[in-house]
């Protein structure tokens, strides 16, 4: 039941190895995504500034989101990431916490920003949830999995470029 409702799962031994396979790069817009049954000890969640050349040997910049509620077992962790306000933040069982800033990025930069998961531990992860504003007045948050390229790594407008030609 636990893997379910999810999109991928999450396992790791070393609580400083950053976990970057979301297989997404966004530069506008509003996302959201959820860490569910949690078990992670030291964890943290941020956002990786990539630049258009992705063999580079130069590591991303990974700005984390400052916040220094624990994380509980079996807890839910919902990550809301504002592209356009420049905003990250967490929102663990259902109250947010305070925004982190996270660069702004100009779409024909060819810079992107990725969500990174680090720490000990488990949990499912689902691509597939919205997010009321903590306001409810803004917008709401998109599920993330609008933007995530597929398994073979094309975004999706290539893939439509290559299905149409």
């Amino acid at each position: 039941a636990m893997v379910g409702s999810a999109d991928a799962c999450y396992h790791s031994l070393d609580a400083s190895a950053v976990y970057a396979s979301f297989q997404c790069h966004i530069t506008q817009g509003r996302w959201y995504f959820e860490l569910q049954h949690v078990h992670i000890e030291k964890g943290k969640i941020g956002v990786a500034l990539c630049g258009h050349n992705l063999v580079s040997s130069q590591e991303p910049q990974v700005i984390w989101i400052s916040d220094s509620r624990p994380w509980k077992n079996d807890s839910t962790i919902g990550v809301a990431l504002d592209c356009d306000a420049a905003t990250a933040q967490l929102v663990m069982n259902q109250v947010w916490g305070e925004p982190t800033a996270i660069p702004r990025v100009d779409p024909s930069s060819g810079k992107t920003l990725m969500p990174v998961l680090c720490g000990e531990g488990a949990c499912t992860i689902c691509f597939k949830k919205t997010q009321q504003a903590s306001d409810h007045k803004s917008l709401p948050f998109q599920q993330i999995s609008e933007v995530m390229a597929p398994a073979l790594g094309a975004s999706r407008l290539v893939h439509a470029l290559l299905q149409a030609g």
